[in-house]
């Protein structure tokens, strides 16, 4: 008994440190494909603290290797304008997955975060990070039901994992009537980002594939991840958007 308690108050721990560092994890994409097709992410970070903030931006592809880092320091009521891609060297074939953004201690950890995203210098929208990102429980709206205007609606998840240890989660849809319609389950990796296109999952009828995402962790409650969600109608980009 005393094992099991004190494993929890170890990992109780850990979460505490880890939100009062400040985490923020980040879908971020700057591929640029042999083709000339390249797409980008830049970071709008503001202070509304009263003191300067230290933070340190991590970058990592879908496998979860590391492929760029710096450090940043912010004066109170003031804002940055980081365009990811400029923290990448080398090939940037597989730049896309995982973005950490992580308050140094002693430092507030309150900051406005604000991903700014483009494919061929389109910009496709705005995506405000929350700061409750990473968790073991998100609910979100998604449609992956069929379209009379043409091309099928679809929602794609980005399961993302910027913790130290590996998390087990499961992927529950449900109808607009409240039936459950799959339950899918993974693992994702440290620094490592699982996507998951929802149409696959619906085996049957996808008249009524909208309503209710449920993204849960799978055994434990302290396995922790942070989900992005890229929304298509009628095969056109609508929307991505970081749950809280």
């Amino acid at each position: 008994m005393r094992k099991w308690l004190l494993i929890a108050a170890t990992v109780s721990l850990f979460s505490l440190v880890a939100v009062a560092q400040g985490l923020y994890p980040i879908y971020y994409d700057c591929t640029l494909l042999p083709s000339g097709f390249e797409s980008g992410t830049r970071l709008f970070v503001s202070n509304p603290n009263d003191t300067g903030v230290q933070y340190t931006i991590t970058l990592f592809s879908p496998q979860g290797s590391q492929l760029g880092t710096a450090d940043y320091f912010v004066n109170q009521n003031a804002a940055h304008q980081i365009w990811l891609a400029d923290l990448i060297s080398g090939d940037r074939m597989y730049a896309w997955g995982l973005c950490v953004l992580q308050t140094w201690l002693g430092y507030p950890t309150e900051l406005e975060i604000v991903a700014e995203r483009y494919t061929m210098g389109t910009l496709l929208g705005y995506d405000a990070i929350p700061a409750d990102a990473v968790g073991s429980w998100h609910s979100v709206f998604y449609n992956a039901s069929h379209s009379q205007g043409g091309p099928d609606n679809d929602t794609h998840l980005s399961v993302m994992n910027p913790t130290d240890t590996a998390n087990g989660y499961q992927i529950e849809l449900y109808d607009a009537y409240g039936s459950l319609l799959a339950i899918e389950y993974g693992i994702v990796n440290p620094g490592r980002t699982n996507v998951h296109r929802l149409s696959d999952f619906v085996t049957t009828s996808r008249d009524f594939a909208w309503g209710l995402c449920i993204v849960r962790a799978r055994t434990y409650e302290y396995e922790r991840f942070a989900v992005n969600v890229y929304r298509l109608r009628d095969g056109r980009f609508l929307n991505s958007q970081t749950v809280p």
